[in-house]
């Protein structure tokens, strides 16, 4: 069975187990039979949302993954009128795996930047997801927990070039800056304690 996805109104696509596969290869790479990628595939649901439509405004509860199928998603901090982009989420990557597990309030926005396809699986569909199909659940979860490691990684070894490269200076004393970077990195990577 396949997930039907609307494209233009005009024209359906069915998205098969071997299409998944194509398009979220680090996802579909976890599954270790079609049966449970099937599993995955049902409990999605399939939005479509127009090019410049706000699919989440800060302080909105979230408690959904999105994969995107096609377009690409905006995602910005907004602090009064100014608006900060931080990045876009295109064909193939999703946002929101944070939520799934514990939804909270967003401190982003996140709007589609052309015509997007996403889709969708709440926090509800998944725990359904792993009750019906366990072994799907955890494929689905090594995979979003292995790419949320990967980042982790990336960051804190970013974090170490910066801080070596301006170790002279951290040294001598801390700008707010500085001081905000470090508690950041400290946050995400569940370090406790006061910022040095």
């Amino acid at each position: 069975m396949a997930l039907m996805l609307s494209k233009p109104k005009w024209l359906i696509m069915e998205i098969t187990p071997a299409q998944f596969k194509q398009r979220f290869k680090s996802v579909a790479t976890r599954f270790s039979n079609a049966e449970d990628l099937q599993a995955l595939l049902q409990h999605l649901d399939v939005t479509q949302i127009a090019a410049g439509t706000r699919l989440i405004a800060r302080s909105d509860l979230c408690s959904t993954l999105y994969l995107v199928w096609d377009g690409s998603l905006s995602i910005s901090f907004k602090n009064g009128d100014a608006e900060m982009v931080l990045g876009n989420v295109g064909p193939g990557e999703w946002m929101g795996e944070v939520a799934l597990l514990d939804p909270a309030p967003a401190i982003t926005c996140v709007t589609a930047a052309l015509d997007t396809n996403l889709l969708a699986l709440s926090h509800e569909q998944f725990a359904t997801l792993r009750k019906a199909h366990p072994n799907a659940a955890s494929a689905l979860l090594h995979a979003l927990s292995t790419d949320m490691a990967e980042r982790l990684r990336t960051y804190a070894s970013r974090a170490r070039r910066e801080y070596r490269r301006d170790a002279p200076e951290v040294l001598v004393g801390h700008t707010e800056d500085k001081l905000g970077t470090i508690e950041l990195l400290r946050t995400l990577m569940g370090i406790a304690g006061e910022t040095p």
